[in-house]
């Protein structure tokens, strides 16, 4: 999930607008799922559910965050899971996958037919930045490439929402303009690149200065006026398995 908060939090939101659009249900796999913000927002809504992930450091905050809902946390990799759900859901994970049609192929395999896929990913190659590098990116995905992966698998694009466009964008855009990239980005493990990750933000956007929710509600009713148009840099796709 994003680190910066007021955007996780419409992601979120655009989230939960779908759900209710698509009638997505439990049981779920959070494959990837990191510090479990998203299992903790499905298992909220009464779901139970799975997260699994491969850093250990992830998955301990995510027992401790989860640890009063029905949600099963395991230190696994994507493709060893072998249960089947409902819902999958993919935030921010096939980037970091070197194989992403492999990835692909198996999420498949863990999903019922009729069920849905939710995917966040990076959009247009164009907007590749040093924040790409620093998030520990192999690519960004131009949208019909990447719906015509997906088709190839027996996934329908229900829909995409950009959440990003205008604020965010812009915003990251100001970023990594105005700010150099960190040093020593090459070579850094997976938890390195967080904790360098996590420092960055907090430091040029003064993250914990501006999380009062409140303050977003504006910004999110801008925001709801241009989410179907796929103008930003990361998109919220929502699938069916056929």
């Amino acid at each position: 999930m994003a680190q910066f908060y007021p955007m996780q939090w419409y992601i979120l939101k655009c989230f939960d607008q779908l759900i209710n659009k698509y009638g997505l249900k439990g049981p779920f796999l959070d494959a990837g799922g990191g510090l479990g913000e998203v299992s903790q927002f499905l298992a909220k809504r009464g779901w139970n559910g799975k997260l699994v992930d491969s850093s250990e450091r992830a998955v301990q905050k995510a027992m401790s965050r989860l640890r009063e809902y029905d949600v099963l946390v395991v230190k696994r990799r994507i493709e060893e899971e072998t249960g089947v759900y409902n819902t999958v859901v993919l935030f921010d994970v096939l980037e970091h996958i070197k194989d992403d049609e492999m990835a692909v192929k198996k999420i498949r395999a863990n999903l019922r037919r009729g069920g849905h896929l939710a995917v966040t990913i990076p959009l247009k190659q164009k907007e590749w930045r040093w924040d790409d590098e620093l998030n520990g990116h192999y690519r960004r995905y131009e949208l019909g490439e990447f719906l015509r992966l997906m088709q190839k698998y027996g996934f329908r694009p229900l829909e995409v929402a950009d959440y990003t466009f205008p604020f965010f964008w812009l915003a990251r855009r100001l970023l990594t303009f105005a700010w150099p990239a960190p040093l020593e980005i090459e070579g850094r493990t997976k938890e390195e690149l967080t904790e360098l990750r996590k420092k960055s933000f907090e430091t040029v956007m003064f993250i914990k200065m501006i999380e009062w929710r409140f303050l977003w509600f504006p910004v999110y009713f801008v925001q709801d006026c241009f989410k179907w148009g796929h103008y930003g840099f990361e998109g919220l796709i929502i699938f069916r398995r056929e």
